[in-house]
């Protein structure tokens, strides 16, 4: 095992509930529409607790309050540190893939001005367009979106991201072959990796280390505040396949039964990690997560 880690608080929950929308500001043309829409859905919020003055992964579970697209205005609320530009304010940094399957982050920051606050709110890294505006955010934020987010402030803030809960039976993920990419899941519960109710791997890669198995790292703090991941990868024997399935990085346990953790309760809901994949650049392959409330 890598360091033992006791992350921050992180808190779930979700009823069946009717929700209705309030007034939406549009912050460019000054102009509010009545919320007159009703919908019957299953709503509810992840809080997590975040470190000070460090990087911390923070996820979105949930979607719009009509089971589509969200704006982060809308789901999103916190005790931000801002600032008059980007190396002052909160960043939330943003992992995706051009259309060649280069990574790369999309940055933006919190822009706060206390003789103005006015114009408060999340900006692209130039300042110019607020973040729901963005070419890239317009159409709003899909649920399982996730992010880094860095903290300025030197006291710990919490993210509580609210909605609905995603409608569908199950939602997919693309993996990019030879790559990193970030996921999480996209439903307010905890993960147990193998658990084949929850989740569908797809095309994994597996093997007999963690060389040559596909990885999952999982960025956390210990109880001194020092950030770090702990790593699982998922072993395979084609000779003998009973044992298949995630284990720690030592490969000793399974992932569920992994000493002086909280593993046999599953990831923390609205966790993100890193998936790290063993095929080919290129090779993508998909994973699906099945919706627990069908």
């Amino acid at each position: 095992m890598t360091a033992k880690l006791s992350v921050g608080s992180a808190t779930s929950q979700y009823a069946t509930a009717i929700l209705r929308t309030g007034t939406a500001h549009c912050r460019w043309q000054k102009r509010r529409f009545a919320g007159g829409f009703v919908f019957p859905t299953t709503v509810g919020y992840n809080t997590q607790s975040l470190t000070a003055g460090d990087y911390n992964l923070i996820s979105l579970p949930f979607a719009g309050v009509d089971g589509g697209s969200a704006k982060l205005t809308d789901v999103m609320s916190g005790s931000w540190f801002g600032g008059l530009d980007s190396d002052v304010g909160d960043q939330l940094q943003v992992w995706g893939f051009n259309d060649k399957g280069i990574g790369g982050y999309t940055i933006y920051y919190y822009y706060a001005d206390p003789s103005d606050p006015t114009w408060d709110g999340w900006y692209d890294l130039s300042g110019s367009y607020y973040f729901d505006d963005c070419e890239e955010n317009a159409g709003g934020l899909d649920v399982g979106w996730n992010a880094w987010y860095l903290s300025r402030g030197k006291t710990n803030p919490t993210v509580t991201m609210a909605g609905a809960i995603a409608p569908q039976d199950d939602i997919s993920f693309t993996i990019h072959g030879g790559d990193y990419t970030l996921i999480s899941n996209p439903f307010p519960v905890r993960l147990k990796l193998n658990d084949k109710t929850q989740v569908d791997w797809g095309n994994i890669h597996g093997g007999l280390d963690s060389d040559a198995g596909d990885q999952i790292q999982v960025w956390g703090f210990n109880d001194k505040g020092i950030g770090g991941y702990t790593i699982y990868y998922y072993y395979a024997d084609a000779e003998d396949p009973q044992w298949d399935g995630w284990y720690d990085l030592s490969g000793s346990y399974y992932f569920e039964d992994v000493p002086e953790t909280d593993n046999a309760n599953g990831l923390k809901a609205g966790e993100a990690f890193w998936y790290l994949s063993r095929a080919p650049f290129g090779t993508n392959h998909t994973i699906k997560f099945y919706n627990p409330t069908k």
